[in-house]
Formats: C-alpha cells, sequence, structure tokens
C-alpha cells in the first residue's frame, strides 16, 4: 500500500499517508488539491475472484454508507463531502478528516468515564441519532468504537450498515447486522432494526464508558447474542445520576425505551451545573446543539486531544460492524480458555422434560442440544435462544432413554423400538440417526426388552461399545453395517459407566459387584480384559477419559472423583472431596483444562493442572443427572432429576 503514497484519486484527491486497514477496505488521509484541505477517503478492495453477487452487495453498501451520512447536517454526524468510483468500479468515500480518538479508545487506554463526561458525549450522540431518525436512516452499529472525539464535539461515523426507509434490498434473510455486544435483543430475536433498537445501542454503550465495561460480556459472540437476549445487564457501580436512563435504554421492550429527542434532552440537563443556571441552546430543530454547557474536568482529564495517528483515525473500514449469520458464530474459536472461576447461569428451564435428564449432547458445530429424558423423549433445541427446534420424537425405550453424539457429529445413537409389522412383533433397538434426525439404521440388540446402558462411541465414530441389560455384557458394534465385531466377557451383574479413549484402543467398564465395583480395562485390538481389575470399594457412577487419553476420571457414590493412570491401571489421585452426595456425571472440556462434576444440589469445575477446584462450587436444584461441554468449551450444560437443562458461561 505504501506505494500507493502521492497517487491523485479522480484527478483530484492526492493520498498522503494509510490510516488504516480491515479486510475489505483502506482509509487514506489525502489532500483535496482543488479546495486545500485535508480529508479521509474510505476504499473499498475487493479480495480476487470474488463473485459478482457478492461484489455487486458489497459496493451497494458503501455506496449506501455514503448516501445514508450525506443525507444527514448535523455536527455530531461525520461530513461526506463526494462518492467517486474508480476505473475498476470501485466506489471511494471522501469525507471530512476526525482528528480523534475513539470512545473505545479512550475506555480502553484510560479508564471509565465520569457520569458528567459520560452525559456530554451521549447528548450530543442521541441528538445525532434524533437527526438520522428523523431522515428516516436507523444506524444500526452504534458503539463505541463508531464514536470519534475530537475536542469537545462528538462525531457519530460509520453508516456502513445503516438502513434508509424503503431501501430493504441489502440485508438478506437470516442475517443478523451489526455487533454482538451493542445489538438489542429484538434484532437477535430476528426482527428488523429500528430507530428504538439504536437506543438500546446508545445505552449499552454508554453504560461501558461510566462502567468501563459493556453491559452484557461472555467468551464467545454465541454466547454473548444469548446473554444480551435473555440476560440481565450486570449491576451499575458508577453511574449515578445515569442509572435511570440507562436502565430505561437498555429495557428489553422496545417501546419502553426513550427516543433519541428525550435521551438528548435528559443527557443535556444532566450536563448543566447546578449554579449557576443557563439556558440550553438548541438548534433549529429543537435538539440540543453541540455545545454544551461547560462541566467541572477531573483532575486527571480522560478525554485528551490526541495527535492523528494510523490507530486514531477510526473510518470504519468493513470490520467495524460484524456482519453475524447465525450459524458462524458457533464455529469461532478462542485464542485462550475462558475463565470459569465465576461461572454465571445464561438460561434456565429449557421447556419441555417432565422427568430426569439423562443425556445431553451438543452436536459438533455447537448449534444444536439435544437432550433425553426418563419422560421417553428426544428433544432438539437451538443453543441460542432456547427454544425447540422441530418436533421432539419418543423413543420407546421407558425410562431408561439413553442418547449419545459420535465425536465428529454424524451419528446419533438413542434408545428406541423398530415398531412392529404384519410379520414381526415390537423389537427394543439402538437406533442410528444423523443429528439433523434422519434414520441411519437399526442396531438389533439381544434381547426384546434389552436396551443399552451404557454407550461409548470410538473417536472415529466407526465403532460403537454397548453394554446391554439383557445380559450386562459389553460388545462393540460397527456403526457402518451395524454388525458385531467384539464381544467381551461379563464382568460383574450391573453396568453402571462406560468410557472409550480418545485414541480407540481401551475402553473402560466400571460393573456392579455387591456393594463395590470393579473398574475393568479391555484391549480393544484383542477383544480381551486387560489384568488385573481394580476393585473399587464403592460403586462407580461415572467415568470419562480426558480429550488427550491420559486420565481417566471416575466419580462414585462415596461422593469422591478419582484420577487413574489408564496405562498401569493405578490410582493417581483423589480430588479434594466437595461432593455430599453421589457423583452421576463427569465431562471434560474439549481442551481436557476443565473437569465438570456433578452431583446433588451441586456442580464443581476443576482444573487439571492444579487438580484443585476452581471457585466455589455451583448451586444446583436438585441432582445433576447430566453434563455436557459446548464444542467451543465455553459453555456447560446441565441436566437434572428436575428434568431441567441449563447453561452456564465462564
Amino acid at each position: 500500500m505504501a506505494e500507493d503514497v502521492g497517487t491523485v484519486v479522480a484527478g483530484r484527491y492526492r493520498l498522503v499517508r494509510l490510516l488504516g486497514e480491515g479486510g475489505m477496505g483502506s482509509a487514506w488521509q489525502a489532500v483535496d488539491e482543488r479546495l486545500r484541505r485535508d480529508v479521509a477517503i474510505k476504499q473499498l478492495r475487493l479480495p480476487h475472484g470474488i463473485r459478482s453477487e457478492a461484489r455487486g452487495q458489497l459496493v451497494a453498501r458503501v455506496e449506501r454508507e455514503a448516501q445514508a451520512a450525506g443525507r444527514l447536517r448535523h455536527p455530531g454526524i461525520i461530513t461526506v463531502h463526494d462518492l467517486l468510483t474508480d476505473e475498476r468500479g470501485l466506489p471511494w468515500i471522501v469525507m471530512e478528516l476526525v482528528a480523534g480518538a475513539s470512545l473505545d479508545q479512550i475506555v480502553e487506554e484510560g479508564g471509565r468515564l465520569s457520569p458528567e463526561w459520560t452525559a456530554r458525549i451521549g447528548a450530543q450522540v442521541a441528538s445525532a441519532l434524533a437527526a438520522a431518525h428523523a431522515a428516516g436512516i436507523v444506524h444500526r452499529d452504534v458503539k463505541p468504537a463508531n464514536i470519534l472525539l475530537e475536542g469537545d464535539r462528538v462525531v457519530l461515523t460509520d453508516f456502513g450498515i445503516a438502513s434508509l426507509e424503503g431501501d430493504t434490498t441489502l440485508t438478506p434473510t437470516g442475517l443478523m447486522i451489526g455487533t454482538p455486544a451493542y445489538m438489542a435483543p429484538e434484532q437477535i430475536d430476528g426482527a428488523a432494526a429500528t430507530a428504538a433498537s439504536d437506543m438500546w445501542a446508545l445505552g449499552a454503550t454508554l453504560y461501558k464508558a461510566v462502567e468501563g465495561r459493556p453491559p452484557f460480556e461472555a467468551p464467545t459472540p454465541a454466547a454473548l447474542l444469548m446473554s444480551v437476549n435473555r440476560g440481565k445487564p450486570a449491576p451499575m457501580t458508577h453511574a449515578g445520576p445515569l442509572h435511570p436512563l440507562l436502565r430505561a435504554l437498555l429495557s428489553k421492550n422496545p417501546a419502553s425505551r426513550p427516543t433519541a429527542a428525550t435521551a438528548a434532552a435528559s443527557l443535556t440537563e444532566l450536563t448543566t451545573p447546578a449554579e449557576p443556571t443557563r439556558p440550553i441552546r438548541r438548534d433549529r430543530t429543537g435538539e440540543p446543539a453541540r455545545t454544551l454547557p461547560p462541566v467541572r474536568r477531573p483532575a486527571q482529564p480522560l478525554m485528551r486531544r490526541p495527535v492523528v495517528t494510523r490507530r486514531r483515525v477510526l473510518l470504519g473500514l468493513g470490520a467495524a460492524a460484524v456482519l453475524t449469520a447465525v450459524p458462524t458464530t458457533y464455529l469461532l474459536t478462542r485464542r485462550t480458555g475462558p475463565d470459569w472461576s465465576t461461572p454465571a447461569p445464561l438460561a434456565a428451564d429449557f421447556p419441555g422434560h417432565s422427568s430426569t435428564i439423562t443425556s445431553l449432547v451438543f452436536t459438533s458445530d455447537g448449534k444444536t442440544m439435544i437432550s433425553a429424558s426418563a419422560d421417553d423423549v428426544v428433544r432438539w433445541w437451538n443453543v441460542l435462544d432456547g427454544k425447540p427446534v422441530g418436533r421432539p420424537f419418543t423413543t420407546g425405550a421407558g425410562p431408561t432413554p439413553k442418547l449419545l453424539l459420535s465425536p465428529q457429529g454424524t451419528v446419533l445413537a438413542v434408545n428406541g423400538v423398530i415398531p412392529a409389522t404384519s410379520d414381526t412383533s415390537e423389537k427394543h433397538s439402538l437406533r442410528l440417526w444423523t443429528p439433523d434426525r434422519r434414520l441411519i439404521g437399526d442396531l438389533t440388540l439381544e434381547d426384546s426388552g434389552d436396551y443399552a446402558r451404557r454407550m461409548a462411541f470410538s473417536a472415529d465414530g466407526k465403532r460403537l461399545a454397548v453394554f446391554h441389560n439383557y445380559d450386562f455384557q459389553l460388545r462393540v458394534y460397527d456403526t457402518a453395517t451395524r454388525e458385531r465385531l467384539i464381544g467381551f466377557p461379563r464382568k460383574g451383574n450391573d453396568a453402571d459407566a462406560l468410557a472409550y479413549s480418545p485414541d480407540g484402543k481401551l475402553l473402560a467398564s466400571a460393573s456392579r459387584l455387591g456393594d463395590v465395583s470393579e473398574l475393568q480395562l479391555w484391549d480393544i485390538s484383542s477383544a480381551t480384559p486387560i489384568d488385573p481389575p481394580v476393585k473399587h470399594p464403592s460403586l462407580i457412577t461415572a467415568l470419562a477419559f480426558d480429550p488427550k487419553g491420559r486420565v481417566l476420571v471416575s466419580g462414585d457414590d462415596d461422593s469422591i472423583v478419582s484420577l487413574w493412570d489408564p496405562a498401569t491401571v493405578t490410582a493417581i489421585t483423589k480430588l479434594p472431596r466437595r461432593h455430599a452426595a453421589p457423583v452421576q456425571a463427569i465431562a471434560f472440556t474439549p481442551d481436557g483444562s476443565v473437569l465438570a462434576t456433578g452431583a446433588t444440589g451441586v456442580v464443581c469445575l476443576w482444573d487439571m493442572t492444579s487438580r484443585r477446584l476452581i471457585g466455589n462450587p455451583l448451586p444446583h436444584p436438585g441432582t445433576v443427572s447430566s453434563l455436557m461441554f459446548h464444542p467451543n468449551g465455553d459453555l456447560l450444560a446441565t441436566g437434572g432429576t428436575d428434568g431441567k437443562i441449563r447453561l452456564w458461561q465462564p
């Protein structure tokens, strides 16, 4: 890009220096050689090979940004001077050069602002929004990064995703437009953004300014959208006189939020000193003018007059706004693991089940959660909003339905029934489905009354280990042909836990022998038990390998969690006793760094490096019967004997 310095665009604008660039555009400081003034130019750049339809949409979006801002005349809205088209047919927007930092930079670098300073900023932004709304324009991406401060002037920028009254052509169906932390709940629900949505975003923006953090935080866009949609803002501790207005702006009901004009008036009043009183200057529209009465500055000013730098001239290069297609939010990954020291419930009481949740799984893309219950029903849920997806189906397995999803998310094994025909009677089976509920086939069990007490998939999903209820035998099946491959010798009189090692070489089982358990490892290649088995003094109720296969974890009815070395079948250690009831469920985060254990009344989270409890145990109604981490490791789903499903975020 340095080679473009000195280039004259449209015979008029000489590029002086690159201010910043994103994936779809660049911003330049330039000189208008005709009027001899400094300007900023935004250039659209398209990737090689982009389809014509996508190209047309991006070009139209840039043109709409220029049209939206160009229609407005307000000191709080960035001024657009010109819209050009170069020889490739790509648009350039010429606008005023604002020599100021963004509100986001100021808060991130200097900390939270006082309520007075926040009110001064908010009054000018609200006034700018009032002008936009009066012209039929909804900004749709109000946030701290799109607000520039140049001395005492506050400028709202980046109208790149604004909606113009009567224009419905540039928002594809099924997409949410905006930045997750500042999107209104109704936008997340799929409703069109309105002026009231901008007011929610203004409330969230001012909240961050005065509190130093957004009202809603979460480790991933998916969790964040759910928190905004279903949760409550974090309590305000520094807002002072702004508290009532911010609470009104962040109302879930769009009709309850103040209009931009009302908010501007309220914020302006908060910036007016009690003595002496002065009338509020208003412009011709009746809105507060941008020059506000002075307020006392803090001893260490938080708003400084910055120099113009590449980082500080923010022009919204396309990366400033998030064009969020809901499914893709679940595919994003984190650079660092989530902090589980203070988890909080995201959603509770998913409606539908009437009895103990026996199994929970997430699909591999994280978009859908599947649950089975002792009410004999399997249900699908949208992880984002907690709503049912499609119709549930009855397994026919009676009070012990069980389901398991293969590691690749391609096969779902569910206890079920093969319906009777004119030639055959009804038979119990393991029904193999795709996650989208297409039946793959049936794995016929050993007896008409048989069902799978425990199941475990191999890491590649090609094999399924089943502990049978009928004869308490452990067998392994081919999921493609549904043929039995291995039958292991019987161990014990019952089966309480089963786990497949990640490398597919071992199976671990816990069988009941009177009042104790026998922990047995099995060699898959030779179809033989690895001797000697371990006699455990209490009943093992749950088993799980860590994702690397280096540790086997057991939970028992003495409320103890034990770690085992699967290579030698010897005990490594016992975790400190934090449960007061039998451990019923165990789950690892995908990276194995955190272990979750569930029992009556609590869920415990453990750091697997230090093997210590993370934070305090999570209180949980009833007994925890099922645990599962989201594929990204940033959500924990818990199922209980009360038939409820709960989601937790770090």
